[in-house]
């Protein structure tokens, strides 16, 4: 026996939406340096300008949903945050990073695990997260690779930690002059 079912498509329509004197004025305040535009505003006009449109210049948002499943990229984003909170912690005390002080902060590492799912799941460090069975593997995952971060950065040790995440501005073209410039950011 066979079974047949109609399956129908949902009908794409195309939005446009009129550059208006007040859409053209916050647009301008990208060129004018009064907004600045990021690396995720960027990649989202790239990928679709009207979620740019809505999320950039009209200021509307999609609700955030809690997620209890963890997507591949966010493999990477705990992992960022982890790296970011043991070496915060570390800088705080004393910006020169030795391996000793590497391997005593070491145990900590699975705790600032768990505080990252927190972050990055329900936007909360402070949550206690009970990790289910693909969240075990990914913990796994992430824990191994900090640990082979940590081994190669203790190898390097001594090193003085100058910054994390410092936030800078790039300007791409200037309108007036067509002027590229670049700023040397710290990493």
């Amino acid at each position: 026996q066979e079974l047949q079912l109609p399956v129908k498509t949902e009908i794409k329509r195309e939005e446009l939406i009129q550059k208006t004197d007040r859409i053209q004025r916050e647009l301008n305040k990208f060129l004018t340096g009064e907004r600045t535009l990021s690396a995720t505003a960027l990649t989202t006009y790239i990928s679709n300008p009207i979620d740019f449109f809505y999320k950039y210049i009209a200021g509307i948002e999609e609700p955030k949903e809690v997620e209890e499943t963890v997507e591949a990229y966010k493999i990477g984003l705990i992992l960022h945050d982890v790296m970011e909170q043991f070496y915060a912690q570390l800088k705080a005390a004393d910006p020169i990073i030795t391996g000793q002080r590497i391997a005593e902060k070491e145990a900590d590492v699975p705790k600032l695990i768990m505080q990252a799912f927190a972050k990055i799941l329900y936007e909360d460090r402070s949550i206690v997260v009970h990790l289910n069975g693909m969240q075990k593997v990914i913990y796994a995952i992430v824990l191994e690779y900090v640990r082979i971060i940590l081994k190669q950065d203790a190898a390097d040790a001594p090193f003085t930690l100058i910054g994390l995440e410092q936030k800078g501005v790039v300007d791409l073209i200037l309108r007036q002059t067509d002027l590229c410039r670049r700023s040397n950011f710290l990493e």
